[in-house]
């Protein structure tokens, strides 16, 4: 059944300027917008609207810019996310990082709003108690989603010795606080996430999972338990948790090459636990932030763009060689994610070939025929592989006995070899492999305690060198200088609005500005 978007939403794209007691909440009528089961379903609707800018774009490849997996292209431009790339520069006044706070914060007080008065809406039916329940357990699951990010964006990673005492979010549920709450511990946020999730379990009773789904169900409920609880060392709850995914049979796992790629290129279900949905058409267009836009660069081709019978990119990031070398050349990621590319730049300005990242290429059902590229792509939120890879670490640090025989089926799937030795190290790289440009990869590094370093490029004549140390051989090292940018800062503006209220992370410098 297709939906209508309620106006609401749009209250969450305010500026990042705004602080987080100045909420959209205030524009609303809530004794008009709790009437009965049809404004529950637009709660819910404005909820993925919400969430499906909230998936991909920046809350996703800003991570990925600030990792290892990435060389800067030579450019006469100066790059739009050079601060995080560079490390040096970035600041707790850093602009991204505090529109993407804002934004993730903004929709938690969305949800927050409609949770708050719930429980008033009238049923008339016990059809409409099972529809009532099932969208109460998705606007539990859309925050539990949203703090998941925001903890191991803003958190520093779980640690059980520490969790008691290292900072963690500050959990608001209700609307109209009148005292601003300070920021909980690590343990007391994962423990509200999970609560979150477990009565979303229960909720979601009527939402079985099944390939594609494009909302919360009660699958994608148990992924991102497992996701969470491997987050906070969990060994074995992480473990079941994927285990009863995977074994539901429900999400094969493709070895086919074609196949494969339509799931990144045509937005193939094949395995997904979930992926929102969207549209371009006459009636009305629905997409999300891309993945690969003029700002990213992964492989932007131009020819897209100007309708030149040669196809060349002018990308703004290229993938390592360090990066390319852990594929074997049986592994259809390799060929997915990755395409080659002859005169990088175009108009002979490089005449150089290299692989750029394709993971992410044009889908032309998402523009009209005579519109530019959008990039766009269905958010995959979760995917089967991912709970194949937790199941795999939760084994191998002791949490369940069939940990190898899901990374070996992962690999085999995959077309790599299986005589690589199950353990942590080596599943940490199939981990890199097929989550590569994800948005794992930056808190994936802090949670083992290792360092961003980047390794070797493709062309040296491609990419910045200079400096070096904070270009193409980056060598952040584990609680080295500057290590703690890992963690992205509260924002300035919040701390100074708060006058010190609320603590900032270990090692960023507190900044006040006028407010």
């Amino acid at each position: 059944m297709k939906r209508i978007i309620i106006t609401l939403i749009a209250l969450v794209a305010l500026s990042s300027c705004a602080k987080l007691d100045q909420s959209p909440y205030d524009t609303v009528d809530k004794n008009k917008a709790f009437k009965d089961i049809k404004d529950a379903e637009r709660w819910v609707v404005g909820m993925y609207s919400t969430l499906r800018d909230n998936v991909y774009g920046p809350k996703m490849y800003l991570t990925e810019v600030q990792a290892d997996f990435l060389d800067l292209r030579n450019q006469r431009k100066r790059y739009k996310y050079n601060n995080q790339y560079i490390w040096t520069d970035f600041t707790t006044s850093d602009e991204y990082t505090a529109a993407i706070y804002k934004e993730m914060n903004l929709a938690i007080r969305y949800i927050n709003t409609a949770l708050e008065r719930f429980d008033e809406i009238p049923l008339k039916s016990d059809a409409e108690r099972v529809q009532w329940q099932a969208f109460k357990g998705e606007l539990l699951m859309g925050r539990a989603y949203y703090r998941t990010y925001l903890a191991t964006h803003y958190c520093v990673a779980y640690d059980p010795a520490t969790a008691d005492t290292d900072l963690g979010l500050q959990l608001i549920d209700d609307v109209a606080y009148d005292v601003t709450p300070q920021r909980s511990s690590l343990k007391e946020t994962y423990e509200r996430i999970l609560s979150d999730i477990s009565t979303a379990e229960t909720l979601l009773a009527s939402k079985t999972g099944s390939l594609g789904a494009n909302g919360f169900t009660i699958d994608a409920a148990k992924a991102l338990k497992a996701r969470v609880l491997l987050y906070q060392q969990n060994w074995s709850g992480a473990y079941a948790a994927a285990k009863e995914v995977i074994d539901s049979g429900k999400y094969p796992l493709l070895s086919d090459a074609d196949s494969f790629a339509a799931i990144w290129a045509e937005d193939k279900t094949d395995e997904t636990i979930m992926q929102l949905t969207t549209l371009y058409s006459s009636a009305g267009n629905e997409l999300p932030r891309g993945n690969n836009d003029p700002y990213i660069g992964y492989a932007v081709e131009i020819n897209l763009f100007t309708g030149e019978t040669e196809a060349y990119s002018a990308p703004e990031v290229i993938p390592t060689q360090a990066l390319l070398d852990k594929y074997e050349n049986t592994d259809i990621r390799k060929s997915v994610y990755y395409k080659q590319f002859t005169d990088i730049g175009g108009e002979g300005l490089f005449g150089d070939t290299a692989y750029l990242v394709n993971k992410y290429p044009d889908y032309p059902a998402l523009r009209a025929a005579t519109d530019n590229p959008t990039y766009a792509h269905a958010p995959k939120v979760f995917r089967i592989a991912e709970l194949y890879l937790i199941a795999a670490e939760a084994g191998a640090n002791g949490g369940g006995s069939d940990g190898e025989t899901y990374f070996n089926a992962l690999r085999t799937a995959r077309g790599a070899s299986t005589t690589v030795t199950y353990s942590l190290a080596t599943v940490k790289e199939e981990r890199a492999r097929e989550l590569a440009f994800e948005g794992f990869r930056l808190f994936d590094l802090q949670r083992w305690k290792e360092g961003v370093v980047r390794g070797t490029p493709q062309l040296q004549s491609l990419v910045i060198t200079d400096p070096a140390a904070q270009y193409s051989e980056l060598n952040i090292p584990y609680r080295g200088r500057n290590y703690h940018k890992i963690v992205w800062p509260i924002p300035a503006a919040d701390i100074s609005y708060e006058r010190g209220k609320i603590l900032q992370n270990p090692g960023w410098e507190i900044q006040f500005t006028t407010p």
